[in-house]
């Protein structure tokens, strides 16, 4: 017995079309249709997922004839709305959507491969809505810079002042950790004084977007003048020590040289 053909043009949808001179369904290959609807298909689950939003895919249910357009529509109701954001994230080119967004939208816009740009158009029941968006990638977006200060606690263990502009203080944090950071010659030269000492510094970052410049100490302080922190251990600390005195190093040695370097 024949299957009886479902009615779906009540259903919320999508026309996703490769715009060409001439082009009609037969001039796409099978790859790259199959790219083209992945694409489109990811792009939709990305934006119902950022939207809480457990919604039935959509289904390829018509092929326009004499153009190279395919009909993607839901029969869930919930993807209405979903349909709508793709239309809206295209058309500002993924202005305020998420970086996963931006990528799906990236996706779409590369399915066409040379052969024509990707068009997108909402449908109003059985009809197209005349309003057509094209996909272009991405608008590239310049992060934010901000600056970030963190208090931490360490230990000195080098000091580097070959730069006369300049220096950087190498301190094992008390999480064991080791870090460099960039300092002013005054401060590099406190921080030999201390060398082998409990310190606390203020460092500042400069952070665009994800990723945070190499720290800057602002303040450096000996950790043991403060009364609070005056009794607690340093996990860094005693191994710092067995490495002074096993290297031999000495703080004057790189006083003289810091002072050496300030003249």
């Amino acid at each position: 017995m024949a299957k009886v053909r479902r009615d779906t043009s009540s259903w919320p949808g999508l026309e996703v079309a490769i715009e060409g001179a001439g082009l009609s369904p037969d001039d796409i290959s099978a790859r790259l249709l199959a790219g083209l609807l992945e694409a489109a298909v990811s792009l939709f689950e990305r934006v119902a997922e950022e939207r809480g939003r457990k919604v039935e895919p959509p289904r390829l249910v018509a092929v326009t004839t004499g153009s190279a357009a395919y009909a993607l529509r839901s029969p869930d109701p919930e993807a209405g709305p979903v349909f709508d954001a793709i239309e809206e994230y295209v058309e500002a080119r993924g202005v305020g959507a998420s970086s996963t967004i931006r990528q799906g939208i990236d996706r779409l816009h590369k399915a066409g491969k040379g052969v024509g740009s990707i068009r997108l158009a909402r449908y109003e029941g059985k009809m197209r809505a005349t309003k057509v968006v094209h996909v272009a990638p991405p608008l590239q977006l310049e992060p934010a810079i901000f600056e970030e200060a963190q208090e931490l606690f360490g230990v000195v263990v080098a000091v580097d002042a070959g730069q006369r502009k300049g220096a950087s203080v190498k301190i094992r944090l008390d999480d064991g950790a080791t870090q460099d950071f960039d300092a002013d010659l005054g401060l590099a030269q406190r921080a030999a004084r201390l060398f082998t000492r409990p310190v606390r510094v203020l460092v500042t970052y400069t952070v665009a977007g994800d990723s945070p410049s190499e720290g800057r100490i602002e303040e450096l302080d000996s950790w043991e003048s403060v009364e609070e922190f005056r009794e607690q251990p340093l996990v860094a600390f005693d191994a710092v020590r067995a490495l002074a005195r096993d290297e031999k190093i000495r703080a004057s040695d790189w006083l003289d040289e810091l002072f050496d370097e300030e003249d």
